[in-house]
């Protein structure tokens, strides 16, 4: 029974992991967050972490926005240019971009 339960709460987890996930797509460079209409970042500007942090700062004030979309935004963005989220050194990308 307990089981079941663990269970059903990983399958809720899972899928909503996919449905954040659905929300963003990377293409030419550009972050684009779907969420109502698309919403495009240029990567290249951001350059340093300080960098990141700006565009985090502007994000927060669009009303689509959401602490699972910014979480998962810094996530993404971290991962694309290769660093760790939680610290200072340089993460190999896995996916070849």
């Amino acid at each position: 029974m307990e089981f079941e339960h663990i269970s059903k709460l990983m399958d809720g987890w899972l899928e909503s992991e996919k449905a954040e996930n659905a929300l963003f797509k990377h293409k030419n460079g550009h972050l684009i967050i779907n969420i109502g209409s698309p919403y495009a970042i240029d990567l290249s500007i951001i350059k340093t972490k300080s960098d990141l942090l700006e565009r985090v700062h502007h994000l927060t004030e669009k009303e689509w926005m959401n602490s699972d979309h910014l979480r998962r935004f810094i996530e993404i963005a971290c991962h694309l240019k290769g660093w760790d989220v939680y610290g200072e050194k340089k993460t190999e990308r896995k996916d070849g971009v």
